[in-house]
């Protein structure tokens, strides 16, 4: 595995020459606007994992000049950093607060990119300390948002962590179910997460017991990493294959896994639990093939690195191993030792899942309440909904009534006052025809009496 060495013999060189660069341009741009900022948190993001204190120290920079500029993009990148500088820390509150700042930032924005990004690194954070029904409901609130940006790097990215969460928890269906979604959709993206969903993919098979689909897709994700050249996924296959092997008892395969994991780990120069963890699992296959000597070697090794990265899960194992070997040396004395840690990490272990796992209900029937005086306000809001409704219909039926019954009086009144002038035009027609009548009458007699008259005097 020479040639894997060569191939990434520039990964270091390459991260290294980014950040002399971004230092340059940090230096070309001393005004206080958008590219300073910019480049401060793009260097506070390259620092992260390699000078903490520095990369806060920037990205603090970065937020000032971004909340003095107003600029939406430089505020939710900078909460972003903030997060993720700020997370695994004593400050690891603060963390939340700056995703949750910047995943509102960006939503309010319309960045739908940025609002899931903020969202599934406070999930990851959640699922690190170990509340995973919390990361779940973080993860899920981050579907929508990543399904209406169209993005599926951002939908496979949740479908995979969301299948870390099952995987915790022991759910390996699940597991394996939303891991295949989120190995899909990377694998239509061209994405080089590709490579972890496919190790993932694989320890979900292996968990299952179908240890042939383990294998397979182990060697894709190494394949993947290899035509990506990302040599740190590259280990991590090599590593995961390593564990299966080991599972399955094929000592030789587990070995040369193992080893070859190991000559990359040892070119990244990393010395992280992750290697602790590497160097545990070839220390157990070469205590199963009776190299006491060399697995004593390698289990010191696995110890001093997984000390000091304070990972005690890993660390109980090769307490273990440590001791099952000396045993098997004949040093009795050291192995009673690390019998004696191993039972006391043990059982702290066990008394730190119990405190979990109480914990964990604590924050289940927290949130079950929550969620019922949310239910039951919402109830009561609904009920006085109802009530302003109905209370407004009955206003609006009574103003109704009130007009109908002022129209109705209206017509009345009017139709009174036109019988009324009816009425008197009628009397007033009648007195003139009566009038009229007499006035004929009295014409009529006259002329009768003029007749009587004239014929009185002609006779």
């Amino acid at each position: 595995f020479i040639w894997i060495i060569i191939l990434f013999s520039t990964a270091l060189f390459a991260q290294n020459k980014l950040i002399d660069s971004l230092r340059i341009s940090l230096q070309q741009h001393p005004e206080k606007d958008t590219a300073r900022t910019y480049f401060i948190l793009r260097l506070a993001e390259e620092l992260l994992n390699l000078d903490r204190e520095e990369s806060i120290t920037l990205a603090k920079e970065g937020v000032s000049i971004a909340y003095s500029l107003n600029h939406p993009a430089s505020i939710f990148r900078g909460c972003f950093v903030m997060g993720k500088a700020y997370a695994e820390t004593v400050y690891d509150d603060s963390s939340r607060i700056y995703f949750e700042r910047g995943a509102k930032t960006a939503r309010d924005a319309g960045n739908l990119a940025w609002e899931v990004k903020c969202l599934s690194q406070l999930g990851v954070n959640e699922l690190m300390k170990g509340n995973y029904e919390e990361s779940l409901k973080v993860f899920q609130s981050a579907i929508p948002a990543a399904e209406k940006s169209g993005s599926l790097s951002l939908q496979a990215s949740i479908y995979s962590n969301i299948a870390g969460i099952f995987f915790h928890q022991e759910d390996y269906i699940k597991s394996l179910e939303y891991e295949l979604k989120g190995y899909n959709l990377f694998k239509q993206k061209e994405d080089v997460r590709v490579v972890l969903a496919l190790a993932n993919t694989g320890q979900s098979y292996g968990a299952l017991g179908k240890h042939d689909s383990a294998v397979h897709y182990m060697k894709l994700a190494v394949e993947k990493a290899v035509f990506y050249k990302d040599s740190a996924e590259m280990a991590y296959a090599l590593s995961c294959l390593g564990d299966e092997f080991n599972e399955m008892k094929q000592v030789d395969s587990a070995l040369y896994y193992y080893q070859t994991a190991l000559s990359v780990y040892d070119h990244l120069g990393y010395e992280s639990s992750e290697v602790g963890g590497v160097y545990g699992g070839l220390a157990e296959v070469l205590l199963m093939k009776k190299d006491y000597t060399e697995a004593l070697n390698y289990f010191k090794k696995s110890e001093l690195i997984l000390e000091a990265a304070d990972y005690k899960d890993q660390l109980e194992y090769t307490l273990k191993g440590l001791s099952d070997c000396y045993a098997a040396t004949g040093d009795y004395r050291n192995a009673w030792i690390y019998m004696q840690k191993y039972t006391a990490l043990h059982d702290t272990l066990n008394a730190i899942a119990k405190t979990e796992a109480t914990k964990q209900l604590e924050r289940k029937f927290s949130l079950s309440q929550k969620e019922k005086e949310i239910e039951l306000l919402n109830k009561e809001k609904l009920l006085q909904q109802k009530e302003v409704a109905q209370q407004r219909l009955l206003k609006n039926i009574f103003i109704g009534s009130a007009a109908l019954l002022l129209l109705l009086a209206f017509l009345l009144f009017n139709r009174y006052q036109f019988k009324q002038r009816t009425s008197k035009q009628l009397e007033l027609q009648n007195k003139i025809i009566q009038e009229e009548k007499q006035r004929a009458e009295t014409a009529q007699q006259r002329a009768e009496k003029s007749e009587q008259f004239k014929s009185e005097f002609l006779a």
